[in-house]
């Protein structure tokens, strides 16, 4: 049973709860909790995972950060030597710039569409298991993920960028 109580004092309007539940149903306990900490019940999992989740994503990008440090480190070790040989054909410096940062952005396009399919080929997987899943749990639904041309497109530029600045 489901009772919405008036602001108020709490405690005696549940004693007179329990005792007009008493005259209707004396062979069971009067038992209560509040709606707003069943909803908290159900969400502290939630919540956890969610830290969980955003915990382990943080770790992701910091040892992504230091390899990607470790591999500019790298590489422009190798480049020096690169840029030398350019140079003495009679390559100007915009010229090299321009050069290396043609084969960064490409690299970063390449690495972008890769990603991109990769995720579209997990939303086509996953999509129909989270709509079972969601209709176990009553939720009514035909398609989960849903596909937008420009965030993709977005995508694509930004590791374009991502590429740019890292190279």
């Amino acid at each position: 049973i489901f009772v919405k109580l008036q602001a108020g004092p709490v405690q005696e309007t549940l004693a007179s709860l329990e005792d007009v539940y008493a005259k209707v149903v004396p062979h069971r306990p009067f038992e209560y909790e509040f709606l707003d900490q069943q909803y908290e019940a159900l969400y502290t999992s939630e919540q956890r995972l969610s830290f969980l989740f955003t915990a382990f994503a943080t770790l992701a990008m910091i040892i992504a950060c230091l390899g990607l440090f470790g591999l500019v480190s790298f590489s422009a070790a190798q480049k020096t030597k690169e840029i030398g040989i350019i140079k003495a054909i009679g390559a100007s410096n915009t010229q090299v710039l321009i050069i290396f940062l043609i084969q960064s952005g490409v690299i970063g396009m390449i690495g972008g569409a890769m990603g991109l399919g990769i995720v579209l080929g997990g939303m086509k997987v996953l999509d129909p298991i989270v709509v079972t899943e969601l209709g176990k749990a009553g939720f009514e639904t035909t398609k989960f993920f849903t596909f937008d041309p420009k965030i993709a497109m977005y995508i694509v530029l930004a590791s374009i960028l991502v590429g740019i600045i890292a190279g």
